[in-house]
């Protein structure tokens, strides 16, 4: 019995000498990052998981239950709490740059602090987005814990959260108004500007078209692209607008009609199909996620107009797409 005994603490020691001298070479955090490919759009990939309450259509995590959400909708300050069968657990957002960065704070109680960072990085075939955890890992056994479950668990996870996504962002209906985060390149447009108020805008932009579509004529220019209206003002009595077409450098103006430059850089972009009298719908849906997604905007707005009212007169078919530069 002794001898038994003696062996069982032998056996005892050595397992002890291994956690502890193994947890000496072991990270003392548990750190990981994740990537995936998806192949949606940066504006809605961003969005899904900028929103917290949009992040229940794709959490790998399913058991949790009693979720109860604070704070703004969307970026810094967002805040989920929940409960599960361990102790719940609370999420805040504490920092979102807009379509590049999201980072959390996420408290399990008991279990531990961590933090977390989701990347976004656009490419031809769709948006990298990179899932990266990390929290402590306490010497010796939550080390050991973390190499043999932890980060395994973690990491399948996160894994099964971007497929998830991924599958989300590819099934969702095809959306009646689509929004787009852009980097705009900047262009010749051979421009005429004007002034209207509101009730006289349908006869005062035509007229600003056809002068300018004239002197195209006369001057056999060949536009690049379809006709655009940049608005400088806007307001109840008096709106300012820009016209024009995309034209070659070598283009050039007489009078009143003069070559500008078009705006270059970030912009929020919409399409919009109907009308052109239910734009201000669309327009206020564009500067309302302008706001959500925590960013300005920053110049005048323009659109471009896809369909050519002469040969399409069904007006449901129009498309129109809107432009509102943002920093």
């Amino acid at each position: 019995m002794k001898k038994l005994l003696k062996t069982l603490l032998w056996i005892l020691g050595i397992i002890i000498a291994i956690i502890l001298i193994g947890g000496v070479f072991m990270p003392a955090k548990t750190e990981l990052a994740v990537s995936k490919v998806i192949k949606a759009n940066l504006y809605q990939t961003f969005r899904q998981v900028n929103c917290l309450k949009a992040n229940a259509s794709w959490s790998p995590w399913q058991n949790v239950k009693n979720i109860s959400y604070s704070g703004p909708e969307c970026g810094a300050g967002a805040t989920m709490t929940w409960d599960d069968d361990m102790d719940g657990g609370k999420q805040v957002i504490t920092e979102s740059k807009p379509f590049e960065m999201i980072k959390t704070t996420l408290d399990f109680g008991d279990q531990g602090k961590a933090k977390a960072a989701i990347l976004f990085d656009e490419k031809d075939e769709g948006v990298e987005v990179t899932w990266n955890f990390s929290s402590d890992a306490a010497y010796p056994l939550g080390r050991w814990m973390s190499v043999l479950f932890i980060k395994p668990m973690i990491k399948k996870s996160y894994k099964k959260g971007l497929n998830n996504l991924d599958s989300v962002l590819n099934h969702m209906a095809e959306e009646r108004y689509k929004i787009k985060y852009e980097d705009v390149k900047p262009q010749p447009l051979l421009s005429l500007t004007g002034s209207a108020d509101m009730e006289n805008m349908p006869e005062v932009m035509p007229k600003l078209f056809m002068k300018l579509g004239t002197y195209m004529g006369e001057n056999q220019i060949q536009p690049l692209g379809s006709p655009v209206t940049i608005w400088k003002s806007w307001s109840d009595s008096l709106n300012e607008m820009t016209v024009g077409f995309p034209v070659n450098e070598d283009v050039e103006g007489k009078g009143d009609i003069e070559v500008i430059q078009s705006y270059g850089g970030k912009a929020l972009s919409i399409i919009h199909k109907g009308a052109y009298a239910d734009q201000h719908k669309t327009w206020q849906l564009l500067m309302d996620n302008i706001k959500k997604m925590g960013l300005e905007a920053a110049g005048s707005p323009w659109e471009v107009y896809l369909t050519d009212p002469q040969t399409e007169k069904d007006t449901s078919k129009w498309l129109t797409k809107l432009y509102q530069p943002v920093k």
